[in-house]
């Protein structure tokens, strides 16, 4: 009887608390962050783009797509784009010879390597001169040594602060970055998306930080789903922006268009391409 009564009071402390840190979390003041890249019609539609002759025809369709590009990083600290599935598993095949092969990891080759053995790779850079005044996403793939000074230098070369987001599954990249330039757009981290999964599944969502400006986030990491409607709910609560994807189907593009989100990623142009249509015959 003893050890019941004990059980019951530690459930009832513990809900207690729990109770009290999320009207805690719902008497926070909230602000919208403003930006100059918000300004644009929504639904925002994005393209996961892995080869530069795809930016022409993916700018006729909609000349305000934003483009979101895969980064990698060389030896020589060269940003460049390449499908990182694809990429990833051609280094760790082994395809070089022993005197070529440096490990699975792009940061250990110079870029004029890789284009040699990869030819469809093209620079960050050369997207910069040419496409001056579009909306980029940077998806910053490698965890690689000074690459958060390498993509400021960069992006400040080109005075691009106010028309990306810089995004990374790596939480120390993000967090390097928005060190040096604290104004820029910043998205999600893999790290950010479990510990907000896992507040929420607590009910203390509404206390937990959320350092994202634009929370993107895919349907699934690993076969598990990570956008939840609670997760929905709480970010449009807190005023927070919201992308989804890459959204690699026609079946996840249907099943994201049932949250309340701001913009889409497409991995795939024909899905892209359709919501283009949608979108203008809604206007």
């Amino acid at each position: 009887m003893r050890v019941l009564f004990i059980s019951v009071a530690s459930i009832f402390t513990v809900g207690a608390i729990l109770l009290t840190i999320r009207f805690w979390g719902l008497s926070m003041p909230v602000h919208e962050f403003q930006s100059e890249f918000f300004t644009e019609k929504k639904p925002w539609l994005a393209l996961d783009v892995s080869a530069e002759n795809e930016i022409p025809k993916i700018l006729k369709k909609k000349p305000d797509a934003i483009l979101y590009f895969n980064l990698r990083l060389t030896a020589d600290q060269i940003l460049f784009v390449q499908a990182p599935e694809v990429f990833e598993k051609s280094l760790s095949e082994k395809k070089f010879g022993p005197e070529n092969y440096r490990g699975p990891k792009p940061y250990n080759y110079h870029f004029e390597f890789l284009k040699k053995e990869f030819p469809g790779i093209f620079a960050l850079e050369e997207i910069l001169k040419t496409y001056p005044e579009q909306r980029l996403i940077l998806n910053l793939i490698d965890n690689a040594q000074n690459i958060h000074k390498i993509t400021v230098e960069l992006l400040r070369k080109y005075n691009f602060g106010k028309k990306i987001i810089i995004q990374s599954p790596v939480d120390i990249v993000l967090k390097s970055i928005k060190e040096l330039e604290p104004l820029w757009l910043y998205g999600t981290s893999q790290p950010e998306v479990t510990r907000l999964l896992s507040l929420d599944s607590l009910g203390v969502l509404p206390a937990a930080s959320i350092r994202s400006d634009v929370f993107i986030v895919p349907l699934k990491i690993m076969n598990r789903n990570v956008f939840t409607l609670g997760l929905n709910e709480e970010l449009i609560r807190r005023k927070k922006k919201i992308m989804l994807g890459p959204l690699g189907s026609a079946e996840e593009v249907l099943q994201a268009e049932k949250y309340k989100v701001d913009g889409y990623i497409f991995r795939n142009f024909s899905d892209f391409e359709i919501s283009v249509e949608k979108y203008v015959e809604t206007r």
